[in-house]
């Protein structure tokens, strides 16, 4: 046997060695680890900083071919890596829709607009004016935009710089704000002519804009809402609810000066319908008339210029000490006809000049169609807070509900608004569209003429925001919105 202590010498070196051969395995595992995390972390830093960039357009194109392709084949083909792609897929609808707009499609990244309030305002005055045949350029805009920023109380260091125009044109896809061709021209010689032809009148029959009138109509449905159902998501739409039914005709009637506004003329299907059973008619706002296509036909305009404009005008210009002689201009159409009681006459506006110079169709009647939407809104805002679905609630108004609401609205429009609108007719001599450019300072001077009041921004803006609020309308497009604000007329034949 050996030494003992030799022994015992012996196994402690040889543990000592075992433990240092651990130690190292251990260091050198670790190493491993630790190059490995790195070489990973480089590679996704090394994605990040190659991966290229792609338009909606193109991001659609590449979640295409994974219908048929395998993901990494998609993958090296377009240097992407599995998160970014997971991402897309995610966000697939999104995507689609983003593509579809030509203002977008090919831009990498959908950045909202600092004030998106402001920006849908200034597109829908613009728009606006634009079907006015109205020339607007660039410092007309940003001078609008400051206008409509301060009224909405946005941020105070607004200052609509030449760059944030040429972004917002490229938002709203407004490549160019230069207006050329034969219509604008046209339109304008039609503008002016019809302002010669209004003055020689008024010279020869001695008349003020107090004794100058004019007659319009617009259809109303009153029930309707933007294209986008108004179910919640655990609804279905009720039955029987058909707002493209609902329709009642307007007919309104102002002064040049907006000293006088006659009661409002509304045209329903029904004589009597059941809503208006217990009313008489003086205990209405409005002169109620029914037609079977709820439209305004000759014999309504001939009993509602001889039992209510005559009699009624003839006694405020009375009143005013004013001679009983004045003209009214309406549309040149079947539906109207030529009427003389006394000094009190019709005059026609021609085709080619109604859609420029009729102040009553081209800017009042929108402005009260406008207040009737917003408060349609509110109501059905209220009827939510008391637990009442917006389809039912749609469902139920009826006549009566928006002949008063229609009422109301019309009375919302003040002297000041009627007498800038008739502005644009008032021997006003304007330029021609066909030089208009994008740049003129001297555009400014044509502000006044598409210039709409505080109170109509401000509506503007209230529509949008409070629209949203209404169940099933949180996501909805604002060019849905656009197309509701500015709903054209949908008078059809009698």
């Amino acid at each position: 046997m050996g030494d003992p202590q030799n022994l015992s010498l012996t196994r402690k070196r040889k543990s000592c060695k075992d433990l240092s051969i651990d130690t190292k395995k251990s260091m050198i595992s670790t190493h491993a680890a630790e190059n490995k995390e790195i070489s990973k972390q480089e590679n996704i830093n090394n994605a990040k900083r190659h991966q290229p960039s792609y338009t909606f357009k193109q991001k659609l194109s590449i979640l295409k071919k994974l219908e048929t392709e395998p993901l990494h084949t998609i993958l090296k083909k377009f240097n992407l890596n599995d998160r970014t792609l997971r991402r897309w897929r995610k966000k697939r609808h999104e995507i689609e829709a983003l593509s579809k707009k030509e203002n977008i499609s090919d831009h990498k990244k959908n950045r909202p607009p600092g004030n998106q309030d402001l920006e849908d305002a200034l597109y829908i005055w613009f728009s606006q004016a634009r079907t006015g045949g109205v020339p607007i350029s660039g410092p007309i805009l940003k001078k609008k935009a400051i206008e409509i920023n301060e009224e909405l109380g946005g941020d105070k260091s607004f200052r609509a710089s030449d760059g944030w125009l040429d972004n917002w044109k490229r938002r709203k896809d407004i490549r160019s704000l230069r207006i050329t061709g034969e219509k604008g021209s046209t339109d304008f010689d039609a503008g002016n002519d019809y302002a010669n032809k209004l003055k020689t009148i008024v010279a020869s029959k001695t008349l003020t804009r107090t004794q100058v009138f004019n007659f319009s109509e617009t259809s109303l449905l009153y029930k309707m809402l933007p294209s986008m159902t108004l179910a919640s998501s655990h609804e279905s739409q009720a039955a029987g609810f058909k707002v493209d039914k609902e329709r009642v005709t307007i007919a309104a009637c102002c002064n040049a000066d907006g000293s006088y506004k006659l009661p409002l003329l509304v045209v329903g299907k029904f004589a009597k319908p059941r809503y208006l059973k217990d009313l008489s008619s003086a205990n209405l706002p409005v002169l109620y008339k029914s037609q079977k296509n709820a439209l305004i036909d000759v014999n309504i305009f001939t009993e509602w210029f001889k039992e209510i404009f005559v009699p009624r005008v003839r006694t405020f210009l009375i009143e005013r000490g004013l001679h009983p002689r004045a003209i009214l201009i309406v549309d040149d159409c079947k539906n109207h006809t030529y009427l003389k009681d006394g000094d009190i006459e019709v005059t026609f506006l021609s085709a080619n000049e109604m859609s420029i110079v009729n102040p009553l169709d081209q800017e009042i009647l929108e402005y009260l169609k406008r207040h009737y939407k917003l408060n349609l809104i509110n109501k059905i805002l209220e009827a939510q807070k008391n637990q009442i679905s917006s389809v039912q609630f749609v469902k139920n108004i009826n006549v009566k509900d928006a002949i008063f609401w229609i009422d109301e609205s019309w009375q919302k429009i003040t002297k000041n608004t009627i007498y800038r609108y008739w502005n644009k007719i008032w021997y006003a001599k304007k330029r021609c569209v066909a030089v208009q450019t994008d740049h003129d300072p001297a555009a400014l001077t044509l502000l006044d003429s598409v210039e709409v009041s505080n109170d109509e921004n401000l509506i503007i803006g209230r529509i949008l925001s409070e629209l949203v609020k209404v169940n099933g309308y949180k996501n909805i497009e604002k060019s849905r919105v656009y197309d509701w604000i500015c709903d054209d007329n949908d008078l059809g034949e009698v």
